[in-house]
């Protein structure tokens, strides 16, 4: 550059050192950053994002991760900007420690870190299992006007679940979640996905205590959610409990597919109820009985001591009569 008439300068530095990375010459990079003293050049804010975003982004995490102990050695203090890149960065790096210090460097300016900065730090807590420090982080963020995105409430609740902390996943969910319905979600399908047998029934009446506290607030879950917890009451033979949820379904909105009926029918012809004997019950008169025959019938569902079935709908019923068994 200087035989051509072009004096090196901070600016221009950084320039040359973007042009490097984006070439993988990570070497030279390296080298004229080291170099800029000799030049009687001090690295500034800028100097450090670039080097360090550079070499995250080649995937050199430990050379990044010692570039960022020099800056902390020497006492620098870095620009917003320089936080606002480098500590997602690290978090995605999953570096926790080095975004966790700069985080302390920031509050040390007097530096209000923005949402993305808080959401990055969040997940990367979660995903080591330090769901202590991410409440925490979350509160302060909560504090100091920042929106938490939703995905980074469900995180929290799905981490929770996770390890078989539901009571605080519910405290977690009344307390910072509102209406919000991705975090409940999360909170129905960690506790069904976590049942594995009769001996964790009680996972599954927490789910649904879960779905019936949003069902009264007037929220909706989601179609797999509701499948999921409708397929586990069956499993466990609580099939009387599944239809009831249904209402629940139909009061707030929440939509139950073919799935659903299929579900429910599979767990009455496994338990061999008469459907007959049931039909009476004040949980199944709302339920529109052609359109469950009709899905059962089409996914072949067998019908146990179903007369009665046939009695009231012959037309539908005829359509696939050798699936019923009397």
């Amino acid at each position: 550059m200087v035989k051509v008439g072009v004096l090196l300068n901070v600016v221009t530095l950084n320039y040359l050192l973007e042009v490097l990375f984006e070439n993988s010459r990570i070497e030279s990079a390296l080298d004229q950053f080291r170099r800029m003293n000799k030049k009687g050049f001090s690295p500034s804010s800028r100097n450090y994002e670039i080097i360090i975003k550079g070499l995250i982004l080649s995937n050199r995490l430990d050379d990044s991760v010692i570039i960022l102990g020099e800056m902390f050695n020497a006492g620098f203090e870095p620009e917003l900007s320089f936080y606002t890149c480098i500590i997602p960065l690290f978090c995605r790096g999953n570096e926790l420690e080095e975004g966790i210090q700069l985080l302390r460097l920031m509050r040390a300016s007097n530096l209000l870190p923005d949402e993305l900065i808080y959401t990055e730090l969040i997940r990367c807590m979660c995903k080591n299992h330090r769901l202590d420090d991410a409440n925490n982080l979350l509160e302060e963020m909560i504090e100091n006007g920042r929106t938490p995105f939703v995905d980074v409430l469900a995180d929290l609740v799905v981490d929770l679940c996770a390890i078989g902390k539901f009571d605080e996943a519910m405290n977690f969910l009344e307390d910072k979640c509102g209406y919000i319905t991705s975090p409940y979600n999360a909170m129905l399908e960690g506790c069904c996905n976590a049942v594995e047998g009769l001996c964790q029934a009680r996972m599954i009446m927490e789910a649904a205590e879960i779905f019936h506290y949003v069902s009264k607030n007037g929220c909706s879950l989601h179609p797999s959610s509701y499948n999921m917890l409708i397929g586990s009451m069956c499993v466990m033979g609580q099939v009387d409990k599944a239809l009831r949820l249904r209402g629940l379904a139909y009061s707030s909105d929440t939509s139950y597919t073919t799935l659903t009926y299929t579900t429910i029918m599979h767990g009455l012809s496994k338990l061999k109820m008469a459907i007959g004997q049931m039909i009476s019950s004040s949980a199944l008169i709302s339920l529109n009985w052609p359109q469950i025959v009709d899905h059962c019938l089409a996914a072949e569902v067998p019908f146990f001591d179903s007369k009665i079935v046939v009695e009231l709908y012959p037309t539908t019923v005829a359509r696939k009569a050798v699936f019923i068994k009397f």
